[in-house]
């Protein structure tokens, strides 16, 4: 049980080269006082987020974070000025919270690497080219990486699943969605001595 900020080394270098990520975790419980999950997912993932604005240097109680179409998940200020682009991701008792720089938008999600997510799930939600890729994996690990892909692609593109049959994987690391580009980067990762796949979506800068 517990919460941090994840360390720099725990995130692949080239992820970092390419912006500025703050990421953090916390421990998802429930209590007698706080028996509802979604409550308890939902308290942890705010704290998840406030621990990587606290690392980014911003103080998350002066901003309220909202979500919207197009840019995804923000931080505002009072007068309504986006500050940094966030995202938020549960699984099996634990919540993260990513931040990076206003001017990208991102995603992030998480899957204990136990889950078995069947190709029919990723088949219903894809394109026909994308089930391409999906054929030549030979292992349910690779499965749950590449459906983690596809969810942290859809939270940074601020639509959500909604938009999946319209994703295009042009190369591993590199999904595109109409005229947007999206960096993918995705690692093994433990958090209270279990192992979970997480996956980082970043759009490419217009700059």
């Amino acid at each position: 049980m517990g919460s941090e900020s994840i360390p720099v080394a725990h995130i692949p270098s080239n992820m970092i080269k390419t912006a500025s990520i703050h990421l953090a975790w916390a421990s998802v419980s429930v209590s007698n006082e706080q028996s509802n999950w979604k409550k308890a997912e939902y308290c942890a993932g705010r704290k998840a987020l406030s621990i990587a604005t606290s690392s980014y240097g911003i103080d998350a109680k002066e901003y309220s974070f909202n979500h919207a179409n197009i840019i995804g998940g923000r931080f505002t200020s009072r007068d309504g000025n986006y500050t940094v682009s966030a995202s938020i991701t549960h699984s099996k008792g634990i919540a993260l919270g990513v931040i990076c720089e206003e001017s990208r938008s991102i995603g992030v999600d998480i899957e204990h690497t136990n889950r078995i997510v069947g190709k029919e799930i990723i088949a219903y939600v894809c394109n026909e080219k994308l089930l391409g890729w999906l054929d030549s994996i030979e292992n349910e690990k690779g499965v749950v990486a590449l459906w983690t892909n596809i969810e942290a692609v859809c939270k940074a593109t601020g639509y959500g699943l909604s938009i999946a049959k319209e994703l295009e994987l042009v190369k591993k690391g590199v999904w595109k969605w109409g005229s947007r580009i999206f960096k993918v980067l995705d690692w093994l990762i433990f958090l209270n001595d279990e192992p979970y796949w997480i996956s980082i979506a970043i759009e490419e800068s217009n700059a």
